[in-house]
């Protein structure tokens, strides 16, 4: 993946997107070592889906009233990945817009690294 890659978009930030999900980089972050670290999120993703759907299905599953955690991970659909360094540590946010569970709320979910330790849970909307 290049800074070629990724598209100005209507939302003022730089857009990548395959059948994975979707990364959203400010013009300040889009560099060469973000880039690498969204990458590397991105291969990550499928094999960490599991473990995000049972950190999120706790903080959740009650508000949307979400039966099992394979519902979840099901619903859940693509994230928008909006990756970060904040002194000096990567980290990255999912915002979840395209989810099954309603139409009006977004589910976000915070990370370390490369999906080492996940954090907080927000619902907005």
């Amino acid at each position: 993946m290049q800074k070629s890659d990724f598209v100005f978009s209507e939302y003022d930030d730089y857009r990548f997107e395959n059948d994975v999900m979707i990364i959203a980089l400010e013009e300040e972050l889009l560099s060469d070592d973000i880039i690498e670290y969204a990458e590397s999120v991105l291969r990550e993703y499928p094999q960490k889906l599991d473990e995000i759907a049972e950190h999120l299905y706790g903080e959740i599953k009650d508000f949307f009233g979400i039966e099992s955690e394979s519902r979840l991970k099901s619903g859940l659909n693509k994230p928008t990945l909006n990756a970060h360094i904040w002194d000096g540590k990567k980290s990255g946010i999912f915002v979840y817009c395209e989810h099954d569970f309603d139409q009006v709320h977004i589910i976000t979910l915070e990370f370390d690294g490369v999906l080492e330790r996940f954090s907080y849970v927000g619902i907005d909307g």
